[in-house]
C-alpha cells in the first residue's frame, strides 16, 4: 500500500460542565462498568462498552467517560438500504503463472467497481476473505494486491484476513502481509477499533454503522490461535450493543458444514505446516468456542475451501440469535474466478438482505433467495420515520 499521510490523532473533548472537577471514581476491583469508549483517534466511533473495574482509571485516562454514550440523534436516512462487498480469494489474479489471467487486472477491476459505486449501493464496508495473494514471499504479488486494495483506501473501510496463501499456512509472524498492509496506516482511521497484537493486522476488528445499528467486523487469521479467539470473545463481549461480522480465511465447508465436521474435508488449518507452530481452531471449533457463545454475532464470512467453492448455512446460537454463515470462493471458475464477487444489500425497514455476486469483467450477475433478518427493528423504524402514504403504496407494488 503507498504511504499516505494519515490525519493526526484526534483527541475526545470532555464537555461534562460542572463534572469536570470530579476525580475519577473507584470501582471495585471485581465489579463492571459500563463507560464511553472512545477508540484512539476515532471519537466519531464512540460507544458503550463493559469493563472490568480495575481497567476504568486507564480508560479515564485515555480520554473515556465514565458513563454510557448518548446515542445520536435520529436521522432518518440512516434507515436507508446499504450493502457490504466480499472480496473472495484473489491470488489467481496477481500471479505471473496465470498470464492470460494477470493481463485482465480482475482484483483491480473489483476494487474499481466497488469504489465507482459507492454511493449507489451506499457500500459501507469491504470485507476480503484472505488469500489476496498467491505466493507471498513474491513482492510484486504484493504490489498488484496493494494497487487494487489501494482504490478503497480512505474511501470505504475494508479488512482482509490473512489466508494461507497470505502466508499463514506455515508462519506465526506474518512479515510480508503486514508491510504491504501496515498497521501504522490502518490505526487511524475512522473504522478502526483495535488489533490483537500490537502493529499487526493478522487480527483487528472495525466500526460501522448501517440501517440504524452499529456494527462489529472482526477480522480473524487462519485456523485462529486460542489465544486469538479468547480475544475475540473479549472483543464481542465487550461490544454487546454493536451487531457482529466475522470474516476469517476458513469455517464453512463446500458441503455446509463446518470445517472439520468430517474427517474427509480437505484443507483444514490442522493439516497445514503452521499447526505445528501454533494452536489453531477449524470452523467446528471456532463455532462452538465463540461464534454460538455471543447474542450479537450475526454473520460469519469465509472463502478457502474449493471444489463447487459456495455453501450458506443458518444456525441459531446458544441466545437464541440467528447466525448467517457463507462460503464464497470462485477461484475455480473460469479466469482464476472471473473476477466474481458478493454484494449483500440490507433493507432495514423490511428486516431482509439480499445476497448477490457480481463480476466486473462480464458484468453479470447472480441473484440468490432473500433472507430474513433479526437484526432490525422496522416497528421502531416506522415509529421513528414513518414512509409516506405513497412510499408504502409504491412498495407493495
Amino acid at each position: 500500500m503507498r504511504a499516505r499521510a494519515l490525519p493526526a490523532p484526534l483527541t475526545l473533548a470532555l464537555l461534562l460542565p460542572g463534572l469536570a472537577w470530579l476525580p475519577a471514581p473507584a470501582f471495585a476491583a471485581t465489579s463492571e462498568v459500563t463507560i464511553c469508549h472512545s477508540p484512539p483517534g476515532n471519537p466519531d466511533n464512540s460507544q458503550s462498552i463493559r469493563v472490568d473495574g480495575r481497567a476504568v482509571a486507564a480508560h479515564l485516562a485515555h480520554g473515556d467517560i465514565a458513563i454510557p454514550c448518548e446515542d445520536d440523534e435520529v436521522d432518518c436516512a440512516t434507515f436507508d438500504p446499504f450493502s457490504i462487498a466480499v472480496l473472495p480469494d484473489t491470488h489467481n489474479y496477481v500471479r505471473d503463472a496465470l498470464p492470460d489471467i494477470l493481463v485482465l487486472d480482475l482484483f483491480t477491476r473489483q476494487t474499481e467497481w466497488i469504489a465507482a459505486n459507492k454511493e449507489d449501493w451506499n457500500f459501507k464496508f469491504v470485507l476480503h476473505e484472505g488469500d489476496v495473494v498467491h505466493n507471498f514471499t513474491d513482492p510484486l504479488q504484493w504490489t498488484r494486491a496493494t494497487k487494487a486494495m489501494d482504490l478503497l483506501y480512505g474511501l470505504i473501510p475494508f479488512t482482509i484476513s490473512p489466508g494461507n496463501h497470505d502466508g499463514a499456512s506455515g508462519k506465526v509472524d506474518l512479515t510480508e502481509f503486514n508491510a504491504a498492509f501496515p498497521f501504522k496506516e490502518f490505526r487511524h482511521l475512522p473504522a478502526f477499533g483495535g488489533a490483537f497484537e500490537h502493529k499487526k493486522m493478522d487480527n483487528t476488528y472495525h466500526y460501522f454503522r448501517g440501517g440504524g445499528v452499529k456494527w462489529l467486523v472482526l477480522s480473524l487469521e487462519f485456523g485462529p490461535r486460542d489465544e486469538v479467539l479468547d480475544w475475540a470473545n473479549e472483543v464481542v463481549a465487550d461490544h454487546a450493543d454493536r451487531q457482529v461480522i466475522i470474516v476469517t480465511h476458513t469455517y464453512l465447508y463446500w458441503d455446509g458444514r463446518h470445517h472439520g465436521a468430517l474427517s474427509s474435508h480437505k484443507w483444514n488449518p490442522h493439516d497445514y505446516p503452521v499447526a505445528r507452530l501454533r494452536t489453531v481452531n477449524d470452523g467446528v471449533e471456532m463455532w462452538e468456542k465463540l461464534v454460538r457463545k455471543h447474542a450479537n454475532i450475526a454473520f460469519v464470512f469465509n472463502g478457502h475451501v474449493l471444489s463447487i467453492g459456495q455453501a450458506t448455512r443458518i444456525d441459531i446460537g446458544d441466545h437464541g440469535n440467528q447466525v448467517y454463515q457463507r462460503l464464497s470462493n470462485y477461484q475455480k471458475r473460469p479466469l482464476g474466478g472471473g473476477s466474481w464477487l458478493d454484494v449483500y444489500e440490507f433493507f432495514p425497514r423490511e428486516n431482509i438482505m439480499e445476497p448477490a455476486r457480481y463480476s466486473p469483467y462480464y458484468d453479470t450477475w447472480g441473484r440468490t433467495t432473500d433472507v430474513g433478518l433479526t437484526v432490525f427493528d422496522p416497528e421502531y423504524i416506522e415509529s421513528v420515520c414513518p414512509i409516506e402514504a405513497s412510499t408504502t403504496e409504491a412498495l407493495q407494488k
